[in-house]
């Protein structure tokens, strides 16, 4: 089991996208299928095994970027007379290095951010699949009832350590992106050092032509988009609040429903609402609960930022475009935020009432986020400012 493992997490961490899918369908076949008959053990290496290829594949972007590279292209001089510099000469200067390697570096990481998705979904996957079953206490011996306290006790904080490794993985991955995606003065020299390379490229197709054979059969080559790792935040984010979501109210009796999906969306995936919590999942809600509430609020700020236009960001299509494709996301952390406990918003109603007011006065706001926006103020806000106002007639 364990070598089986090495080498599917070998696969999925291979800088080649038709390999690493096969190495990652292959570990979340293997969890979704076989799940069932894995011990405490055998979760304990697959959860690694899954952390550990998300950790060897978090794309290094920053290293796209020279500090200290200068963007002023001078005038080269030899002997008095001027040198005509190529677009792969100005692309060496502009990138801090050759060309050819400067797209080997861009190609990785486009080859992890791609790779990253899956590991993510096959991550939430298997936890909505086989979460219970993954922090189940099976070791009880009613014939020895001085040692089943400790035995349980221990059992659960393996547990709860496996939950804390699958939901820290998830939620590394989804900081990772948004630390990129977030640095506005990395994004546009990343544009910039792109735009020299691809004209470096153009004028010599022997350049591409060579990063494309060294990544070997059938791969291809693509350029980071802007922002260059959109798409990753906002699926890693999806999954990670998701899966904070699920330990947070689990445990709650809900008589008005049962097999419910638990998340919009996840139809067909096994996913199903049965309310029901391990000692391990409670325990891993408990000590999460910050982290959901920090994370939920992240999205909402970020998404009223890009929302309300801040410096004329809505001004381009590129960026209209980046807008809609964190719509489903700030969504998601909306309908999350009026799924808290009562005690848990009301802790954190006065970090994330901020970001919902700037929603509010936000013009470009896709017509989705508006209505589960005034439905949280309905769920959540209202009875608040109710129970605040009786309180103080009392």
């Amino acid at each position: 089991m364990p070598k089986f493992l090495a080498l599917l997490s070998g696969l999925a961490t291979k800088n080649h996208e038709a390999l690493a899918a096969c190495g990652i369908g292959a570990l979340s076949r293997l969890l979704l299928g076989a799940g069932h008959a894995f011990d405490e053990d055998a979760w304990r290496i697959a959860i690694d095994a899954l952390a550990e290829a998300m950790t060897r594949t978090l794309p290094d972007v920053r290293s796209l970027v020279k500090d200290d590279v200068s963007g002023d292209l001078v005038s080269n001089a030899s002997n008095g007379v001027a040198v005509e510099m190529t677009a792969e000469m100005e692309a060496a200067v502009v990138l801090g290095t050759h060309p050819g390697a400067w797209l080997r570096s861009s190609g990785e990481c486009v080859c992890y951010a791609s790779t990253q998705r899956l590991l993510v979904s096959a991550a939430a996957e298997a936890y909505f699949r086989h979460g219970r079953r993954m922090t189940a206490v099976s070791l009880f011996n009613p014939n020895h009832r001085t040692c089943v306290c400790a035995i349980r006790m221990t059992s659960c904080f393996v547990s709860q350590a496996l939950l804390e490794t699958l939901t820290g993985a998830l939620e590394r991955c989804a900081a990772h992106s948004c630390a990129i995606d977030g640095d506005v003065e990395l994004c546009r020299r990343l544009c910039r050092a792109t735009a020299a390379a691809a004209t470096a490229a153009a004028e010599r197709p022997s350049l591409l032509e060579g990063v494309v054979k060294s990544m070997g059969k059938g791969a291809s080559f693509r350029f980071l988009p802007d922002p260059p790792l959109v798409a990753l935040e906002v699926e890693a984010s999806q999954a990670a609040l998701a899966v904070l979501l699920h330990l947070h109210t689990a445990g709650d009796v809900d008589t008005s429903s049962t097999g419910v999906t638990l998340k919009e969306g996840n139809e067909g995936t096994g996913v199903t609402n049965d309310r029901a919590q391990s000692e391990a999942q409670a325990a891993a809600a408990a000590s999460s609960r910050d982290r959901l509430a920090s994370l939920t609020t992240r999205i909402l700020r970020d998404f009223a930022k890009l929302a309300s236009g801040e410096g004329g960001a809505l001004v381009s299509a590129q960026a209209r475009d980046e807008l809609n494709a964190r719509a489903p996301l700030a969504v998601d952390a909306l309908k999350a935020l009026a799924r808290f406990k009562d005690d848990l918003f009301a802790e954190k109603v006065t970090e994330v009432f901020p970001a919902l007011t700037a929603l509010v006065r936000c013009e470009h706001a896709p017509a989705e986020v508006s209505r589960v926006l005034g439905e949280v103020f309905t769920a959540k806000i209202g009875p608040l400012v109710v129970s605040s106002l009786a309180d103080r007639h009392k």
